[in-house]
């Protein structure tokens, strides 16, 4: 099951290098992601790195996991087909500040407590903004998330 998770895991960071390009793989925050990819067999992420939560079929594809803030990361999300199920997967990977890299410690306090109930979630896709085509938004998915952290920080003022 270990093995299977981590090649879902490869899967949605496959994902993300595809839509967002190289600046996916200047995120110091994924550095922990592939090493875990590299030894599947080593247990370097310990704590959930998925959102189990079906979501529109609309966001399909990259994402950003807007609220509740404390979950914030780039969300990938795609269809697994199989002999014996089709589902959804939803991969979360930290964003570019360094306390983005605790998004796995958040998940497994937030979506895998034991409270009964559900977390309302926001998610914006970020497939119109990404163009690599276009060297005029190469960056695009650092220009947002800086974006979006300085709107987030200006709302707790």
């Amino acid at each position: 099951m270990r093995l299977a998770s981590i090649a879902l895991l490869k899967v949605g960071y496959l994902l993300g290098f595809e839509k967002y390009g190289h600046i996916f793989l200047f995120n110091q925050n994924l550095d922990k992601i592939r090493e875990q990819i590299l030894n599947p067999e080593k247990e370097i992420i310990t704590e959930p790195f998925w959102v189990n939560y079906e979501f529109p079929e609309m966001n399909l594809g990259v994402n950003i996991l807007n609220k509740p803030t404390e979950l914030q990361c780039f969300l990938n999300t795609f269809i697994l087909k199989t002999k014996s199920m089709n589902g959804q997967i939803s991969i979360a990977f930290p964003g570019y500040n360094k306390e983005d890299s605790e998004i796995y410690e958040h998940i497994n306090k937030i979506l895998c407590s034991s409270k009964e109930g559900t977390v309302n979630m926001e998610i914006t896709t970020m497939e119109p903004f990404l163009d690599l085509r276009d060297e005029k938004k190469v960056f695009s998915s650092a220009l947002i998330w800086e974006n979006r952290k300085k709107a987030n920080a200006q709302h707790r003022i």
